[in-house]
């Protein structure tokens, strides 16, 4: 099992939105988190952040592994 500590469904959630659509409504009160945990996973286009080919190969396995874990959570219930 993998753990993405400090992050929060809804900003993972909101961060693959972003992702396949390029843009994604945030409220307010969430913006912080949102920002941190787009940060903490590079995605570009939302942080200012200069990516070495080791940083972007990082990324895309968080990434990877992150998606993995938000299909899983979506679809968890129709496994049963």
């Amino acid at each position: 099992m993998i753990v993405l500590q400090d992050v929060a469904f809804a900003d993972l959630d909101a961060l693959v939105e972003f992702i396949y659509h390029g843009e994604v409504n945030v409220h307010q009160r969430n913006l912080t988190s949102f920002l941190k945990t787009a940060e903490v996973l590079r995605v570009s286009g939302l942080t200012q952040q200069a990516d070495s080919r080791e940083d972007v190969s990082k990324f895309y396995y968080s990434l990877f592994i992150s998606l993995l874990m938000l299909i899983a959570h979506r679809f968890a219930p129709l496994c049963i």
